[in-house]
């Protein structure tokens, strides 16, 4: 008996090996050939991949500049801060320094706003960015108070830099 299980023992690894050997040949064989359509559309959507993440990219940092931008300017609102207020605003935009409030063109007609002096930032909520157009967004706000709510869209145009374009609310 004890003769026979190493015997036994060298056909069993003999038949496993014989049968790895036989199936380990190239198994890319047996997949289908990949055609050229196929390698063009990959290469298409690895192209259009790339694209959008510059893209994604481009507004992530737009999203950042424009919300830096928006708090600042609830800040030189509440602080009366005109001279930030001027150099933020596009050439679209007057600050009426007389009134403490923003002139500026909003639905085809121009429009006068009151600075917004009561922001706190511990009810301030952002909302949303808003594309509008190749070169303009807003950015929604919401200002929560006990009782109710308001919404802020702050307005910016970009040349060469995002700009103060106005701000409306409900």
């Amino acid at each position: 008996m004890k003769k026979i299980f190493p015997y036994s023992a060298l056909m069993l690894v003999l038949i496993m090996t014989s049968c790895t050997n036989g199936n380990s040949q190239d198994q890319t064989a047996s997949l289908p050939a990949t055609s050229q359509d196929q390698i063009n559309a990959y290469n298409n959507l690895k192209a259009e991949n790339e694209q959008l993440k510059k893209e994604n990219t481009a507004l992530q940092s737009d999203l950042r500049e424009t919300l830096n931008l928006s708090l600042k300017i609830f800040s030189a609102m509440s602080t009366k801060n005109y001279k930030y207020l001027e150099t933020a605003a596009s050439g679209n935009v007057t600050i009426d320094r007389a009134n403490d409030s923003i002139v500026f063109q909003y639905g085809g007609k121009e429009t006068t706003t009151h600075f917004i002096d009561d922001i706190n930032l511990e009810n301030l909520e952002y909302r949303a960015m808003i594309l509008t157009g190749e070169n303009t967004l807003e950015i929604a706000f919401a200002q929560i108070a006990s009782e109710s709510s308001s919404e802020i869209y702050m307005l910016f145009i970009k040349d060469e830099v995002w700009k103060f374009n106005g701000f409306v609310t409900n």
